[in-house]
C-alpha cells in the first residue's frame, strides 16, 4: 500500500512545487507591476512639477518683461516730455529774434485780423511789443481799421494785445501765445521726430 501511495505523494508534490512556482511568479509579476506603476507615478509627477516649474518660470519672466517694458517705456515718456519742454522753451527765448525777420508784418496782420473777428464792433486799444507800432498801424490801415489805438508797450512781448477800448475783453495774439497755442498741435510731429531720431 505505501508502494502504491508513492506515486500519488510523488504528484501531489509535484503539484504542490508548480503551485508554489505560479504563486512566485505571479508574486513577481503583481511586484513588478507595483513597481513600474510607482515608477510611472514617480515620473509623471515629476513631469507634473518640472511643468508647473517651467509654467512658473515663464510667467515669471512675462511679468519681469511687462514690467522692464513698462519702466522703459515710463522713462521714454518722461524723456520725449522733457525734451518737448526744452523744444518750447527754447523757442520762447528765441521769439525775440523774430523781431526783425521779414516775414513778421504778414504775420502780424494775419493775427490783427484774427484778433478784430473776436471783438464786437466799436473802437479797440491795440498794445504791442517796442518797435512794431509802424508794422501794426500799416495792417489796421489794410483793414480798414486806422481808427484804432496803437501803443507801443515793452511790458508787451512779441506781438500784440487787441484790446476793446474799455478793455473789457482782451485777444492775446503775442507769438509767445501763438507758440502755446499750436503746441499741442506741434508735439506729436516733433515726438516722432525724438523716437526716429533715438538711438
Amino acid at each position: 500500500m505505501a508502494a502504491n501511495a508513492a506515486p500519488l505523494l510523488e504528484q501531489l508534490r509535484r503539484e504542490a512545487l508548480l503551485g508554489a512556482a505560479q504563486t512566485r511568479a505571479e508574486a513577481d509579476a503583481s511586484c513588478e507591476r507595483i513597481r513600474a506603476e510607482a515608477v510611472g507615478a514617480a515620473a509623471a509627477q515629476r513631469t507634473s512639477a518640472l511643468a508647473e516649474r517651467e509654467r512658473s518660470a515663464a510667467q515669471q519672466l512675462t511679468t519681469a518683461r511687462s514690467e522692464a517694458e513698462q519702466r522703459t517705456r515710463g522713462k521714454t515718456l518722461a524723456a520725449r516730455a522733457d525734451a518737448l519742454d526744452r523744444i518750447f522753451a527754447r523757442a520762447a527765448l528765441e521769439l525775440e529774434t523774430f523781431a526783425s525777420h521779414e516775414g513778421l508784418r504778414e504775420l502780424l496782420a494775419r493775427l490783427l485780423g484774427e484778433a478784430l473777428g473776436y471783438l464786437p464792433d466799436g473802437p479797440v486799444v491795440v498794445r504791442c511789443a517796442r518797435g512794431l507800432g509802424e508794422n501794426v498801424s500799416a495792417a489796421l490801415k489794410a483793414a480798414g481799421r486806422a481808427d484804432a489805438d496803437v501803443r507801443e508797450d515793452s511790458s508787451v512781448p512779441l506781438g500784440m494785445l487787441v484790446e476793446t477800448a474799455d478793455g473789457a475783453i482782451a485777444v492775446d495774439v503775442t507769438l509767445a501765445r501763438l507758440v502755446a497755442r499750436l503746441r499741442p498741435r506741434l508735439s506729436p510731429a516733433l515726438a516722432l521726430q525724438l523716437d526716429t531720431r533715438a538711438p
